[in-house]
């Protein structure tokens, strides 16, 4: 592996939900000698998540999404994204790269990604811990996703990390407070403001980042928020809380130890997910999605 970090496998014990590795590959090697994951009974897929099967070949059942998952899904059919890139007159949202800086940039949603808010507690789930809505004085409760910090401290090792969230400022650096305190993983927040708006959508382009594209990796929950670079996303499944034994971000882990590898993210993520390609059908046959 890359700069001989130790694998997930060594770190998180217990199974995954199969994100398949490719142990023919060597550093940085071309992203046509991976193919996606093959399945042998492949099931009915019903939602978006790490370890799924490239997008075109899975038996997706997209009537049965979650209903978040069918509008977000609807919208970018519907939606004409602008190309990626910085707007004429604005300067990048991230600072220049230090002389001899390699490392990928991983940029994080946070919300049902790594943390999930509820305006009141659930009551047979434990919260970490409490922050305050300026706006409506409003308490919300945090729940921190199952072995988030651990990821966070991983990937601080590895890779360039921001975290970007359509949410407002005052309420994620209260959570990015306490789950970064020293702010030694995280270099980047970046916050609504810092979205593209487009028909009333925040969606996140990575092209405003000032880093080459070729070597960034996005990871959130809603497919709206990847729809100007879809290959360069990678779809995380939604956690409220419920999903006591939640285990995506250790699937994601190996997956990012998969991309490093190559020397392209989009090449490698759009063999893997053929997510843009994904995204162009439904634009075509959009009755694939049924009745918004």
């Amino acid at each position: 592996m890359v700069r001989g970090a130790m694998t997930a496998q060594d770190i998180f014990p217990g199974p995954s939900r199969g994100v398949v590795s490719h142990p023919e590959s060597s550093s940085r090697a071309s992203a046509s000698s991976a193919p996606p994951p093959k399945e042998d009974k492949q099931q009915v897929q019903r939602d978006f998540f790490v370890a799924m099967p490239n997008l075109l070949q899975a038996r997706l059942q997209l009537d049965e999404f979650p209903m978040s998952l069918r509008n977000a899904l609807h919208f970018i059919a519907a939606t004409e994204m602008p190309a990626p890139g910085v707007p004429q007159g604005e300067e990048p949202l991230l600072p220049p790269r230090k002389n001899g800086e390699d490392r990928l940039t991983l940029v994080l949603d946070l919300d049902e990604t790594l943390v999930h808010c509820r305006t009141e507690a659930i009551s047979d789930v434990r919260h970490n811990f409490c922050v305050r809505f300026e706006e409506s004085q409003a308490t919300g409760w945090i729940y921190v996703r199952p072995f988030a910090r651990l990821f966070l401290e991983i990937v601080a090792r590895l890779f360039e990390v921001v975290v970007f969230t359509a949410s407002s400022r005052s309420y994620a650096d209260q959570v990015l407070d306490v789950i970064d305190p020293e702010g030694r993983c995280i270099s980047k927040r970046l916050y609504r403001q810092h979205c593209t708006e487009v028909q009333g959508g925040f969606v996140k382009d990575m092209g405003r980042l000032g880093r080459s594209l070729e070597h960034v990796i996005l990871v959130d929950n809603s497919p709206v928020s990847l729809a100007i670079c879809p290959d360069n996303g990678v779809i995380v499944s939604c956690w409220t809380a419920e999903q006591h034994h939640d285990r995506e971000l250790v699937d994601l882990l190996l997956l990012l130890q998969q991309c490093m590898q190559y020397q392209s993210v989009p090449d490698y993520l759009a063999h893997r997910y053929s997510l843009r390609a994904f995204i162009d059908e439904l634009r075509s046959w959009p009755e694939l999605l049924g009745d918004a």
